[in-house]
């Protein structure tokens, strides 16, 4: 019995089904915490030279610690460390938002 396309279509359709589910049944898809960021904004200073953003501050288990903290980075120096903006002293945490860039 010879195969029509659409045939052919649906067992394509089903081999890739099977072969996404082994692999997310395998667990190979999950993608680590300490991988994935959130940003909740970022700011683009106006000569270009800066980026700053608002990023959660999480616990070591990876849960939110509700708290957020400002960083600011020179894009002309990528792998340097990004620098923590904090109105807090001591280093300690708050829920730090709102980033603006001012032209003065």
């Amino acid at each position: 019995m010879k195969k029509s396309a659409n045939d052919w279509r649906w067992i394509s359709v089903a081999i890739i089904f099977l072969a996404s589910s082994t692999v997310l049944a395998s667990g190979q898809s999950q993608i680590s915490p300490q991988i994935v960021h959130g940003f909740n904004q970022v700011a683009i200073s106006p000569d270009a030279s800066h980026v700053a953003w608002v990023e959660p501050l999480l616990a070591d288990n990876g849960e939110s610690t509700g708290h957020s903290a400002i960083y600011v980075q020179d894009v002309k120096a990528p792998s340097a460390k990004p620098k923590r903006i904090s109105a807090t002293s001591g280093g300690a945490n708050a829920a730090e938002e709102d980033v603006a860039w001012s032209l003065v």
